[in-house]
Parts: C-alpha cells; sequence; structure tokens
C-alpha cells in the first residue's frame, strides 16, 4: 500500500492519510499530534530591546516579536527566550528585571497564538554576557548599554 501524510503540523489539527490499494482508495483523517522544524531550518530571529529598567514592551518590541510570530507560526520550531539587561545596577536587581522581560516575551507570544509547548527554555541571565564592551565599570553611550538589553529568541537545541 502506498501512504500519503502531511508534516509540519499543530495539535488539533486534521492529517489526511490517503492509502491507495487497487482497486479502491481509503482516506482516513484523524487528529495529528505537532511536528517541529529542527532549529537548524529556523531562520535568525531578531533579538528584542528594552527601555531602561523597564520590562514592559515598546512599540518597536512589539513590531519585532509580531516577526517573530509569523517566523515561529512558518516553522514551527521550538524556542528558548534568552533574556539579559545591560551593566548599570546590582546583579541581583539585574537578574530580575531580565526575569520579567524574558516573562513579557512569553506572555506576548503565548498571547499571540505561540503555544507554551513551543517554548522549550526560558533563561534569566541578567547581566551576563553582553554583546560588547559595556561589563561593570565600563562607561558606555546609551545606544551601547541599549544592545545588552535584550531578549534571544533562539531555536532549541
Amino acid at each position: 500500500a502506498q501512504v500519503e501524510t502531511t508534516n509540519n503540523e499543530f495539535v488539533g489539527a486534521q492529517k489526511t492519510v490517503t492509502i491507495a490499494k487497487r482497486p479502491e482508495v481509503i482516506t482516513i483523517t484523524t487528529a495529528t499530534t505537532s511536528t517541529v522544524s529542527a532549529a537548524s531550518d529556523l531562520p535568525a530571529l531578531e533579538n528584542i530591546y528594552f527601555d531602561l529598567n523597564r520590562a514592559d514592551l515598546n512599540e518597536a518590541a512589539a513590531t519585532a516579536l509580531n516577526r517573530t510570530i509569523e517566523t515561529l507560526q512558518k516553522y514551527k520550531a521550538l524556542v528558548e527566550i534568552l533574556a539579559y539587561c545591560d551593566s548599570r545596577g546590582s546583579a541581583a536587581y539585574n537578574k530580575a528585571l531580565s526575569q520579567r522581560r524574558a516573562l513579557a516575551v512569553v506572555s506576548y507570544l503565548k498571547k499571540n497564538g505561540i503555544p507554551a509547548k513551543m517554548i522549550k527554555k526560558t533563561a534569566s541571565l541578567g547581566e551576563n554576557k553582553p554583546v560588547n564592551r559595556c561589563a561593570d565599570g565600563v562607561e558606555c553611550t546609551e545606544e551601547e548599554y541599549k544592545m545588552n538589553r535584550r531578549v534571544e529568541i533562539i531555536g532549541a537545541k
């Protein structure tokens, strides 16, 4: 028997399987479980940037997240949410602020159609891993600091 099937569907979607058996064709429709793309299939996603000492999403962040949502709906890949801060403020404050930023992004994704099960991991990393020279005690421009106030959405490994 020959089997035709479709892949990359969300839970609750219908899947049609056609079995060609001479002389008849039998079509069976069932509910499916989700199939996700490999992380390597997912194109690079935009970072989400935040204002100083803020965890709410500004207009630019919402716009970037809307583009991210379109991509995630297309590729159906598992992702990790990694939240960071700039080096101003104490390490404890920045850790808590990065957690609020991660939660804001996760909440927005879920509210806009991304299932929780697509979010494999959320990490609040505070001021760790700056993308530039702006570590504790280093004077930087506001634009340089801003580059570290980010949430990265990456394909899960």
